[in-house]
């Protein structure tokens, strides 16, 4: 029986170091992988150092062409939505206009828009008999 044993024994160390070399492999494979994700994302973060370099070259180029400074370009924003808040008085204002040129029978289009004291103005016009 001592033979059985023997062989029980070996078959079993025999299993053990096949079981081992499989793990072996696999991490290997594993570790082969992690290299190439590593590689990646060491490739990636080159790739976004060199574009935000390109960009802060841009930003200092840039800067240097046209030196607006932070309080500037507020003043710059609120000009414009100033801008864009008496634009959208003067499309609201046109389209009175039109409906009451509609509304008062004038067949005339507005190539333009117009300020309300000149469309006052000529509705003033069309409305006074010319003799």
């Amino acid at each position: 029986m001592q033979p059985y044993n023997e062989l029980s024994v070996r078959s079993d160390g025999q299993h053990e170091r096949e079981l081992l070399i499989s793990q072996l492999e696999e991490a290997l494979l594993e570790c082969s992988r992690m290299r190439k994700d590593l590689q990646l994302c060491q490739d990636e973060k080159a790739d976004i150092l060199c574009e935000l370099q390109s960009y802060k070259d841009l930003l200092c180029s840039n800067k240097g062409e046209h030196n607006i400074s932070p309080p500037e370009i507020l003043k710059l924003i609120r000009d414009n939505e100033s801008m864009a808040l008496k634009i959208s008085h003067l499309e609201s204002e046109n389209a009175r206009l039109s409906e009451l040129l509609t509304t008062n029978g004038v067949n005339r289009i507005l190539p333009f828009r117009l300020h309300s004291d000149v469309g006052d103005f000529i509705l003033r016009l069309h409305s006074k008999p010319i003799f």
